[in-house]
């Protein structure tokens, strides 16, 4: 059932998303995860069950928690470079200037079965002569938040 549910609705965003490849490629990770999340439990449960259990693992002992948390942290972190990625574009694009690196910090607040995150710190590192305050305007409209601005000068040093 969980196969057949995963596969409609693996579909039906298809649909929604068609034109939009790189939306559509993280759909389909998280969808395949999801299907192993839910598939391995039940294949180790049979395969005990048939060959005895002593080679193989049981249920309990496979570790679905720990699996959900490697899951959720790869994921998180993974959305955490692509933001920084994706902001660092769009302060180029709107400013002009091109910071030398931007750095976001989440704040990840787990409550009963939701994972909250938010941003906790946004750093742009750029050289001394740029505009500092459109830097700041751009990633308050984009984000919603001040970013901490460090300074490079010419030589490397930050200030």
């Amino acid at each position: 059932m969980t196969l057949i549910c995963a596969g409609v609705a693996s579909g039906i965003i298809g649909l929604f998303f068609e034109d939009d490849g790189e939306m559509l490629k993280y759909i389909k990770v998280v969808l395949s995860l999801c299907l192993a999340a839910s598939i391995i439990p039940a294949v180790m449960g049979c395969a005990a069950k048939i060959k005895g259990g002593e080679r193989f693992l049981k249920y309990e002992d496979f570790g679905v928690e720990e699996f959900e948390n490697r899951y959720y942290e790869t994921v998180i972190e993974d959305a955490r470079k692509k933001l920084c990625v994706e902001l660092e574009d769009e302060i180029f694009k709107k400013t002009g200037i091109k910071p030398d690196s931007v750095n976001i910090e989440f704040c990840v607040e787990q409550r009963e079965d939701e994972i909250l995150v938010d941003i906790k710190n946004i750093e742009v590192a750029v050289y001394k002569s740029c505009d500092k305050k459109a830097i700041e305007e751009c990633v308050y409209n984009a984000l919603g938040e001040k970013p901490d601005i460090v300074s490079e000068k010419e030589g490397g040093s930050m200030d």
